[in-house]
This record gives structure tokens, sequence and C-alpha cells, in this order.
């Protein structure tokens, strides 16, 4: 007990002590002395230590905020085309390519108006016709020759559909229908004229003449059977992607026969082809892509829509080589330009600021846009026997190209010109030139 008290004896001391200084000090302000007064609350605050440190106060600081992150535009397609000429500067055979943003619908292309084997790349066009051709959902049987067809690329499940399409047991009926499907698009470098596995039949077209297999100075020896382009598969790519939207050219054309389910349900069957190579190779596993590919020895191509976030695109590929191309060789290049075109999409650091530092007019490529389908009325080719109309830069002038049997032109306002008992209208091509026809090679459709 006398232990305790002589302790609060000596804190009460110290206290009264401090307090006695600080009178002595006086009010800062005025220099008068200050009142000590020990309140119950000091004596409080000088018996009884805090068990735990007092902490200091915090400063206050301005509230914080986060800039919100610019989202990601690629840059211009020009930059891609470099890249791209960079790789297949050491292929040695003829390369074909096109990419199309699918947001702005710019593109860029190579050498994609060179007419190629149609392999199994028109399996594509064949989907499009069998879907325009349902009425109803497809039954289990015809789902398994849709899903044999892409994944498998069966050529009997394709002939099947080509007879879907038709309407009867005759797969050449539907090649023809198709043939005409494609160039009622606009998309006259593409046709089925001998289905898969079988010999010419006398009472169809062997072959088409095309402007595409016109240009002898491009050749890639395609198979007279079937051809294609590498932009028709793009633009047709870019039509059922559009269409899956509920907008674009095959629902403007086939109102009611097509509907923006049934492209979606397409792109669906054509995700699940999976190769491991190719394009496949260039674009993450939990990447959708729907693409379709095909080879013969010479030629191996491949053409699909990569779902890439907010940027989809659509990229079509085919390289050539005469004789015979080696496997390794083509899906090599094949999976390095998918490569390139995913990182263009996608990646902020595809390209390095030097590259980004050249204006995309001074790199020798240009992004093009389509240009608008002109407000005309349209004509479409016949009564040529599969030869199709040649288009002159003058009624009875020099040739400019050949518009295939069943493609579309557009008439324009020129007025119909008499020569050499043939009366000759101006039209403007889907290639976008204008020049002179014989007017009974066309008619209204």
């Amino acid at each position: 007990m006398n232990g305790n008290r002589c302790t609060l004896v000596l804190i009460l001391g110290a206290i009264l002590l401090v307090l006695a200084l600080a009178a002595c000090a006086g009010d800062p302000t005025t220099g008068a002395p200050t009142e000590a007064r020990l309140t119950p609350a000091a004596i409080e605050t000088a018996t009884h230590l805090p068990a735990t440190p007092v902490e200091s106060p915090v400063a206050e600081t301005e509230p914080t905020t986060t800039a919100t992150p610019t989202p990601f535009a690629p840059p211009d397609l020009a930059y891609l085309a470099v890249a791209f000429d960079e790789v297949l500067a050491e292929f040695e055979g003829l390369a074909s390519y096109e990419v199309i943003d699918l947001q702005s619908a710019a593109s860029i292309s190579h050498n994609a108006d060179v007419a190629i084997s149609g392999t199994s790349l028109v399996k594509i066009p064949i989907l499009v016709e069998a879907y325009r051709t349902l009425d109803d959902e497809p039954t289990p049987a015809q789902t398994r020759l849709i899903t044999e067809t892409v994944t498998l690329s069966g050529n009997y499940t394709a002939n099947l559909l080509l007879e879907l399409v038709a309407g009867r047991p005759d797969p050449f009926a539907g090649a023809e229908v198709v043939t005409r499907s494609m160039r009622r698009l606009g998309l006259d470098n593409s046709f089925i004229a001998v289905p898969y596995d079988e010999e010419p039949h006398p009472a169809y077209m062997p072959t088409y003449l095309t402007p595409a297999n016109q240009n002898s100075e491009l050749w890639t020896n395609p198979d007279p059977s079937m051809q294609t382009t590498v932009h028709d598969l793009a633009r047709l790519l870019q039509m059922i992607y559009e269409c899956s939207e509920g907008r674009g050219q095959l629902l403007d054309e086939y109102a009611g026969a097509l509907t923006p389910a049934e492209c979606a349900a397409l792109l669906e069957a054509m995700q699940a082809n999976k190769i491991e190579a190719l394009l496949e190779e260039g674009v993450p596993p939990d990447v959708p892509l729907a693409h379709k590919h095909g080879w013969v020895g010479d030629t191996h191509g491949d053409a699909g829509i990569v779902f890439a976030g907010q940027w989809p695109y659509v990229i079509s590929v085919s390289l050539y080589r005469p004789g015979w191309l080696e496997w390794a060789d083509s899906t090599a290049i094949i999976a390095r330009l998918s490569q390139l075109a995913y990182a263009h999409f996608t990646d902020a650091s595809a390209y390095s600021t030097s590259v980004l530092a050249t204006p995309p007019s001074l790199l020798g490529v240009k992004a093009t846009t389509p240009t608008a389908t002109p407000d005309l009325p349209r004509v479409i080719v016949s009564d040529t026997g599969g030869a199709g109309v040649t288009v002159r830069d003058a009624p009875g002038g020099a040739e400019l190209s050949v518009l295939p049997e069943g493609s579309y032109a557009y008439r324009t306002a020129e007025a119909p010109v008499p020569l050499n008992g043939f009366t000759w209208i101006n039209v403007f091509t889907p290639g976008g030139a204008s020049g002179w026809v014989v007017s009974d090679y066309v008619r209204e459709p």
C-alpha cells in the first residue's frame, strides 16, 4: 500500500510541475500567464497509460481516380499487308490472300482474283445453298450431312447436299444451282460444273469461263470441274457473317429463304472443323474460328472468320506451287499469316513504334473499302452456251473482260448503239468497270 501511495504522489507531483512551467510560459499569443487547471480528465490520462501505442493521425490525401483505358483499335490494314508480304517473299509459288475487317469492311488483298482449284473450299457455297433450301430445322440425317461435309470434308456427303439443293437425286443439277446462286451474288469466279469424284455429264457444262480463268498471266492450273478465288470466298464469308447479324446481301437476295438463325447455324457448324493446322494453328485455341480448308497436290487453301473479340475478321488464303506443294511448307506459311492477322486485330504491341511511325500512305499498300452498289437496273448474262459475254471498251471495240453465263451486271443510262447487226448496251460490271455488250446475251432477272 505504502509503495502505491508513493507512486501516485510522484506522478501527481510531476503533473503539477508541468502545469506550473506552462503557467510561467504564458499565452503564446498574448504573453499573459495561463491558469493551471487539473481536470479529472487530465488525471485520468496521467494515471492510466494506454495499453497500445496511439497511432499518429494520417494526413488526408486527395481521392485518386482510375483513368479509363483507351479502347483498342487495330491500326491501318496496310501494316498487315506489309507483314504478309515479308512472309510470302520467300515462297516459291503463287500466293493469294484477302483479309476483311468485319467492323469497317476495309480489306487488303494480293492476287485475290486469281482462279484456283475449288477443292473443298467450294463446300462453303454448297452449305449456303443447303441452308437456303431448308424450310425447317435440319433433320438428324440432314445435320449429319452438313456436319460430315464440314468436319470430315466429305465428298460423298457434299454431293448429297447438292441433291438436296436440286430437289432430286442429281448432284449435277445442284451444282448448277450453286453456280447460278454465286453469280447472283456477284461471285462470278466460283462454280461447280462437275460434282466431287464424278465425270463430266453430257447434259451439263463440263466447265465455265470466268473473268479469273481468262487471265493467263497468273495461272494456277485450276481444276476445270470447280473453281473459286480467295476474294469470292472472303466475300461470301463476309455475307454469311452479316446475314447472321440480320443484315446484308444474302438476306436482300434471298428474303424469306434464308434467315439470320440459319446463317448463325452455318457458322457454328464451321467452328466444329478442327484440324490443328493452317489458319487454326495461328489462332489461340479458345478463340472461335469458323473455317473450311481444302487442298489438292499443287494448291492448299483455308478460308474462315476469326471471332477476335470486338474485331472479328475474315481471312482467306491460297498457296499454289507448280507440280507439288509440300504440306509442311503450306501449313507453316498459312499459320504464320493467321498469327499475324490475329495479332493485328487483338494486340496493341503487334507493331513497333518505329513501324507505326511510317504513315500508311507511304507503305505502298492501301486498304480498300467496297464501293456502294450502283442504283441501276440489273441484267443477267444468258444464252451464251456457257461461254459468257465479252465486255468491250466500245461497241465492237477492244475486249475488256468476260462476264460469265448467269452473272449479273448493271445497265447504265447510255443509249443503245446499233452496229454490225447487233444492238450494244452499256453495262457496269460487279468489278467496277463499265463497257459494252451485245444485248442478245443479257436479259432482265
